[in-house]
């Protein structure tokens, strides 16, 4: 397996939650939300695999990985009108398969 660098940070939510992510690849943006039970550096062999012609943007949702304090209400939802505002081009929105919370 190719190692890809990438680049970490944050964003802040319209509530003020750190949302915190991981960066690779070129090209049109693709933001990977992970399921219930992981975080967004489960996803990386994936992002490696796409980065040479899709930026990634993997999230740890709230409450997980590098991201702040998951609150009663909080959901996918959210996470994706965070990226969605920040991204700093088009971009289309994956979720894992078990992040269940319709879009």
């Amino acid at each position: 397996m190719r190692t890809t660098s990438h680049a970490t940070g944050s964003a802040v939510s319209a509530d003020g939650t750190t949302i915190g992510y991981r960066q690779l690849g070129r090209g049109p943006g693709i933001i990977v939300v992970h399921g219930s039970m992981s975080s967004g550096y489960y996803h990386l062999q994936l992002a490696e695999a796409l980065a040479d012609a899709f930026t990634l943007y993997l999230l740890d949702r709230r409450g997980r990985g590098r991201s702040g304090p998951y609150r009663s209400g909080d959901g996918i939802r959210q996470e994706a009108r965070t990226w969605m505002r920040r991204s700093p081009r088009p971009a289309r929105i994956t979720c894992s398969p078990s992040a269940s919370e319709p879009t």
